[in-house]
């Protein structure tokens, strides 16, 4: 316990000049005649230690406390007084071996308080006292004439002094707290049920829709499931097709290159044997004059042989004409037959749209009525207007987007077009056929590998978007979980209303509460929640003032009552390690160091077990301990637990915030990846489109190729190309202005867009949580609605352009390809026509000539046979390499038409694969043919259809309403059970009250007729409870009995007997529960000189255990006193203090 060590007074009262009165530990004794201001040290104490009233410093005011100059003297301008205390043993919470409080008061009345130096409000200089059990008021401090009020004191206030030491005020308070509790967790629960209700009723509602929109989901699942499997068989249908006509094309070519060097070995012998026919008309010639008649014969062979073998290739060409005609007829059957099913997709699209519209129309009609039933303001119609506008803006930007791919494609159409006027001119200015024909087969192939790279790029970012946006979708679901984790955290730190405000005032120096300041691991996390208790919502500032500051907001604004823990206050006290179970609660909590205060506070000395077993082998109330399951036993030996229904723990998860910025971080790479390939998908898209056209194209141009160079009209050629060129130009500007417009229209809803959030804000500022919750319901619906119109606006005219601008103009190309072959037909029967007259005339005169021959050269028989059949051998060789060079044009044509098959086959696979992509993760069925896949999904679709409006929103609603409402289960179970433990904790509490009060009683009881016993032997005393069933409902009386069988009232005594009665209450308490020093101020004044005896010699007894300071002018109170302060009255009312140690 702590001692007063000195007290120094400068201006206070008669103590004028600086004083100091050094105390020892034990008993010390102030004398001095009457007047000579030695209560004036009584005084000064009690100046220091806080006491408000002046009158009870015998003064009328606390300006009179001030020295007043007296007569003659000059009046001090402050009165200052100061009490060191002894704090070797860490009674203070401070670190100073010694405490020093001081107390100043000016002319105007105003107090300053100081603690070791540093200014202090008298608040908290009480509650540095209090820690050391120091009481201004207290019953160690009896001023001059008090001694006979604590006799008379009444029966009521006589049984509080018993409580305030028996410490039953802190089972008041815990009583207070634990009402106040009880009246909010009932007004909680009041406020939860209900919600509750109406959140049950709202979820009956909800049901119906929700059944609904399951069943539209299933049908929509068995469509897609159905569409991806008939998808997916005409894509392997289609990649067999494609393997089929490689291996064909490859058969071909490999066909070729045999002909190509059988004509190579042909050739060499051809050049052998027309060395052989020149060296034997050599001879011929030098024996014979006929060269001319020789020459005659040989050029009407070849002109005959040149014939038949252009009636040969023409017959050949004929043929491949009229197998090309064939196949073009059948493309013309194909293309009529894609225009008619899109033609019949395009009427069921258009009727889809219209009940669209008409669906979009009754929501919209919905959402007006809502806003004019729920009388919304300019607000609402302000975000009606913006929504409106958005819509329309969307509507706009896809159909100049629409118009500005078409006019891109139309570009690259006159582009191809400009350039193929440029070869045909190019091919008037002499360019060699065969070159010609090269050049686009090289083009051709080039543009066949591009168009592979592109679609496998394709294919590839397809598979990379997927992965992206499921990577981002597990990584957005693992971020809403931590991030509901903190919001969870933060909303039950705030559950009250006053830590809610706290927190929301302009308060500077406010940490945050308990809970939010600490890391734990989930491991902990429940153990950690119920071992830190109610505390765990205690709100952390920065020093008393900011505590003050908050105290006095919650009391002004009435928002009722919060902990706070100041920094500045909060002492770290040691804590003894332990090894027990999982360790120290404090030593599993992660926090920054400056919070160790605050945590040693909360978890004092708890530790943490794996359950209830455990905390009993280690022994119930010999510690402080939390299991990892919830329970709590305490080191009173009560045990609490049972179920917790719990989803989050109170504290943060170690390293969550960490993980929470990390997964912010990912979230942002993955989207900015999938903005990356969503923008090289479309610039790969329209690159994989433009190929197409200019493949195609392509391949008709080199279908149109003739083996001669037609008659090209160069004036008509340049004027068809200058009207091109405008043409060109006119596209070119419209695409410059729609660019423009697009871009425009882009800036516009980038504009709306943040406009429409704010307005949306607002309204939920406004609205209820149901009134939201269906406005926001319809605005979704009509969302949905609007994107589902855009899908279909856009499906309607991607078929208008197929059949218009693909289809139509594919079909006007192969009839104009047909036209062009029946005139190539005709071109070759009239050709034939003149080739058999030009045969015929020539045998006639190869006739001719061949009988003047043989006449001539009768003598020359052997040699012209040897001639002529060199020449057929070599006729008949270049013969046949004519028939292999039309066996590789006929492969060659084959392998043409072998290639446009391919290009087609793998048109269909890209656009087969692009209609599949929306379902690359749907299972497939097996078993089932096309006609039994068509006949279910038109089926289901009729059902979808005839289903009507589908609330499909219901069903994310549904599950959100439904998991809301157990969680309010949830919550109103717990209420109820918090409230019944705080009922069971007010029934513990007065129990445990009254048992502590009469054990207190009892004691004080016995050691007051004890000590009674010991101040007089005249008589006996004892201490009676009013009432004995409810003690703390009733007084304390004191009946005396002297010298007779008669018990006395208390005011029947005389003096002297109310003063020893008073003296033995007052050392009963120190017996029991002794105060760090007693000052009494004469409380001897009306005892004789026996009772006086009895008294010193009780005190110096009792000097051992305690200091005592006694103010007296009594001789045998003086002679047993260890130390004596002699007070005498100088001039000008300044008192003068002499020290003696005895």
């Amino acid at each position: 316990m702590t001692v007063i060590k000195k007290i120094r007074a400068t201006g206070f009262k008669s103590f004028a000049k600086p004083t100091e009165l050094q105390f020892g530990k034990d008993y010390s004794a102030v004398l001095g005649p009457n007047g000579s201001g030695k209560s004036n040290v009584v005084d000064s104490l009690c100046f220091v230690l806080g006491r408000l009233s002046a009158k009870s410093l015998r003064a009328d005011k606390s300006a009179n406390l001030i020295y007043n100059g007296g007569k003659k003297g000059k009046p001090a301008k402050h009165a200052e007084v100061s009490v060191v205390f002894d704090n070797s043993n860490k009674d203070f919470p401070v670190t100073a071996k010694e405490l020093e409080v001081k107390r100043i008061v000016n002319q105007k009345g105003n107090s300053i308080y100081k603690i070791n130096g540093e200014a202090r409000t008298r608040q908290q200089v009480l509650d540095v006292l209090r820690a050391a059990k120091i009481n201004p008021d207290g019953h160690n401090i009896v001023l001059q004439g008090d001694i006979t009020h604590m006799a008379e004191m009444p029966a009521e206030e006589r049984r509080k002094v018993l409580e305030e030491i028996s410490g039953i005020s802190m089972f008041e308070e815990k009583k207070e707290k634990a009402l106040r509790e009880l009246e909010r967790v009932d007004v909680k629960l009041n406020e939860t049920e209900i919600v509750m209700t109406e959140r049950e009723t709202y979820l009956k509602e909800l049901k119906k829709d929700r059944d609904q929109a399951v069943k539209y989901k299933e049908l929509e699942k068995n469509i897609n499931r159905n569409k991806a499997t008939y998808l997916s068989v005409q894509i392997k249908n289609r990649e067999d097709k494609l393997r089929e006509i490689e291996s064909r094309i490859l058969k071909n070519n490999k066909d070729i290159d045999k002909i190509k060097e059988g004509i190579e070995s042909i050739r060499k012998e051809i050049e052998n044997k027309k060395e052989e026919l020149n060296k034997l008309t050599e001879r011929i010639e030098s024996k014979g004059p006929s060269e001319a008649l020789t020459s005659d014969i040989g050029n009407i062979k070849e002109l005959i042989l040149k014939s038949e073998t252009r009636t040969e290739s023409i017959t050949n060409e004929i043929k491949r004409i009229e197998e090309r005609k064939k196949q073009l007829n059948n493309s013309i059957v194909e293309s009529d037959s894609k225009s008619k099913d899109l033609i019949k997709e395009k009427a069921e699209i258009s009727n889809k749209l219209n009940s669209l519209k008409k669906e979009k129309a009754s929501v919209s009609k919905q959402l007006m009525e809502f806003r004019q039933r729920h009388n919304l303001d300019s607000v609402e119609k302000e975000l009606l207007n913006l929504d409106t506008k958005i819509d329309s803006i969307k509507n706009i930007l896809t159909e100049k987007e629409e118009e500005s791919r078409l006019l891109f494609r139309n570009k690259d159409q006159l582009t191809f077009k400009i350039s193929n006027i440029e070869e045909s001119i190019g091919k008037a200015a002499n360019k060699k056929q065969q070159d010609e024909l090269k050049s686009f087969k090289s083009n051709f192939k080039n543009i066949t590998e591009k168009l592979t790279k592109n679609l496998n790029e394709n294919s590839s970012l397809s598979a990379q978007l997927s992965n992206a946006r499921n990577s981002l979708y597990k990584t957005q679901e693992e971020y809403a979980k931590i991030k509901a984790h903190h919001v969870s955290i933060t909303e039950s730190s705030a559950a009250t209303l006053s830590i809610k405000r706290i927190k929301d005032s302009n308060i500077k120096g406010i940490h945050g509460t308990v809970s939010e300041l600490a890391e734990v691991d989930q491991k902990y996390s429940l153990a950690l929640e119920v071992a830190a208790g109610p505390r765990i919502n205690s709100i952390v500032v920065e020093n008393d003032k900011v505590a003050s500051d908050c105290i006095r907001f919650l009391k002004e604004k009435k928002l009722g009552i919060a902990t706070f823990l100041p920094l500045n206050k909060l002492q770290d006290r040691p804590i003894e390690r332990t090894k027990i179970g999982h360790g120290l609660a404090i030593d599993l909590v992660k926090f920054d160091p400056k919070y160790r205060a605050v945590f040693n506070y909360v978890f004092s000395n708890t530790i943490v077990v794996d359950d209830i077993d455990s905390a009993r082998k280690i022994g119930i109330g010999k510690i402080r301990m939390a299991t990892l399951d919830g329970d709590l036993v305490e080191s009173s030996g009560a045990m609490i637990g049972g179920y917790r229904n719990r989803k989050f723990g109170a504290f943060k998860e170690q390293g969550s915030t960490d993980k929470l910025e990390n997964l912010e971080d990912e979230i942002t790479r993955l989207r900015n990846i999938i903005t990356t390939l969503d923008k090289r998908k479309i610039e790969n898209d329209s690159t994989v489109d433009s190929l197409r056209e200019e493949k195609a194209n392509l391949e008709a141009s080199i279908i149109k190729i003739e083996k001669s160079i037609p008659n090209l009209d160069i004036n008509s050629l340049n004027k068809e190309k200058l009207v091109l060129d405008k043409e060109l130009k006119k596209i070119e500007s419209s695409l410059s202005s729609l660019e423009k417009e697009i871009n425009s229209n882009k800036s516009i809803l980038k504009d709306l867009s943040p406009k429409r959030a704010e307005v949306s804000k607002k309204i939920t500022e406004k609205q209820n949580s149901s009134a939201m919750s269906k406005l926001e319901e319809l605005e979704k619906s009509r969302e949905d609605l609007t994107e589902k119109e855009i899908l279909l606006i856009t499906r309607l005219k991607n078929i208008d352009t197929q059949v218009v601008d693909m289809i139509g103009p594919e079909k006007e190309n192969i009839i104009r390809i047909i036209k062009e072959h029946d005139k190539e037909i005709q071109n070759f029967n009239n050709e034939l026509k003149e080739l058999s007259k030009i045969v015929s005339n020539n045998n006639s005169l190869l006739k001719g000539k061949q009988n003047e021959e043989r006449k001539l050269y009768t003598g020359f028989k052997q040699l012209f046979a040897d001639r002529n059949k060199l020449n057929e051998e070599v006729q008949k060789k270049e013969l046949k390499i004519n028939n292999e060079e039309n066996k590789i044009t006929l492969f060659g044509d084959r392998v043409n038409n072998f290639s446009n098959e391919k290009a087609k086959v793998i048109s269909e696979i890209a656009g087969f694969k692009q209609e599949f992509e929306p379902f690359e993760e749907v299972q497939l069925r097996k078993g089932i043919n096309f006609e039994q896949l068509k006949d279910e999904i038109y089926k289901f679709e009729k059902m979808m259809k005839d289903m009507g409006n589908v609330n499909l929103r219901s069903l994310e609603i549904y599950n959100e309403v439904h998991k809301e409402y157990d969680q309010i289960f949830g919550k109103v179970k717990k209420l109820r059970e918090e409230k019944n433990d705080v009922v069971g904790m007010i029934t513990e509490i007065e129990s445990k009250k009254t048992d502590v009060f009469m054990k207190t009683f009892s004691n004080i009881k016995k050691n007051f007729e004890n000590i009674f016993s010991q101040l007089t032997t005249k008589g006996t005393a004892h201490l009676v409870l009013e009432n004995q069933e409810s003690p703390l409902e009733g007084g304390i009386q004191i009946l005396v009995r002297i010298s007779t069988d008669k018990y006395l009232d208390i005011k029947s005594l005389s003096g002297g007997e109310k003063t020893m009665t008073a003296l033995a209450f007052i050392f009963a308490i120190q017996e029991y529960d002794p105060a760090s020093f007693y000052v009494f101020d004469e409380v001897d004044a009306a005892l004789d000189k026996r009772n006086s005896e009895l008294l010193a010699n009780l005190i110096k007894k009792y000097s051992e255990k305690a200091q005592y300071i006694v103010i007296t002018h009594n001789d045998a109170v003086i002679h047993t006193a260890s130390q004596l302060y002699g007070v005498s009255m100088r001039e000008n009312g300044i008192s003068n203090v002499v020290s003696l140690k005895i």
